[in-house]
């Protein structure tokens, strides 16, 4: 999904930002998805990340099975540094096939660290579907406090007259370096969901509510190699007072290139 949760290190007073990522890497995920009453879900992608002089990029290509089709999706995302402000994080993604993935997604988002330990961010995602265009309001507010990183972002979409609204809490501890922690996440949404990948989930009921929690382990290994897996649960309501709950597994192995 086109939301970028920073694992940056907040950039000095008289240093150019660092970017989320810093090294190159290529690698794979898949998850499954179990949705009550309907087939699981199946996404799997590769992806190859870049650092050249003025950030970090990386293209991806993923394959999915939702609701009995399958299909494809490109990816590109880019993360050029700001000077002394911060970063950019520009993403777009399109898909022929909208059973499966929104056609079009877009992100334009500017993260800056006004101190050491806190980062704040704005911007906004762009969602073309069924003929329409969906534009959601972001950003967050995070911080650093030891090991411990914790931040939250708020979604706002104003569409035909109505308010659809999704927070997210999230919180990571790490160990030894940026790509070496747990992570735990939790979010609640009303109405439009931009923080999903499921096309059903844009232009939702505003009365529809959603919650979800995820833990995930990201593990260095010897050598190049690193090692991804979490699992997460949702409860979804499809109709007022009618609800299914989603239980989710990934695993991703990433190597490094230099």
């Amino acid at each position: 999904m086109l939301a970028v949760i920073p694992m940056a290190v907040a950039a000095q007073d008289d240093e150019i930002a660092h970017t989320p990522v810093d090294t190159a890497a290529i690698g794979a995920m898949v998850s499954v998805e179990h949705v009550e009453g309907i087939d699981p879900w199946i996404v799997a992608s590769v992806d190859r990340t870049f650092v050249p002089r003025w950030g970090a990029a990386s293209a991806r290509i993923t394959g999915a099975r939702r609701y009995g089709s399958a299909g494809l999706q490109a990816e590109a995302e880019a993360y050029p540094r700001a000077g002394r402000v911060g970063y950019l994080y520009l993403a777009a993604a399109v898909s022929p096939h909208e059973n499966v993935f929104v056609p079009l997604r877009a992100a334009l988002e500017l993260f800056s660290s006004p101190t050491r330990s806190i980062e704040l961010s704005a911007g906004a995602r762009l969602f073309r579907v069924a003929s329409s265009s969906v534009i959601v309001y972001t950003g967050s507010i995070g911080g650093y406090r030891g090991n411990y990183w914790y931040a939250f972002r708020p979604y706002v979409v104003h569409e035909r007259g109505s308010l659809s609204a999704t927070g997210q809490l999230s919180l990571r501890r790490y160990w030894a370096g940026r790509y070496d922690y747990v992570g735990m996440y939790v979010s609640a949404t009303r109405g439009t969901s931009p923080a999903t990948e499921d096309p059903t989930r844009i232009l939702r009921d505003p009365k529809l509510t959603s919650f979800s929690a995820r833990v995930e382990r990201l593990w260095p290994l010897r050598g190049r190699l690193r090692l991804g897996y979490g699992l997460g649960v949702e409860s979804e309501e499809v109709a007022p007072s009618i609800r299914r709950l989603h239980l989710v597994g990934s695993f991703r192995f990433e190597r490094l290139l230099r």
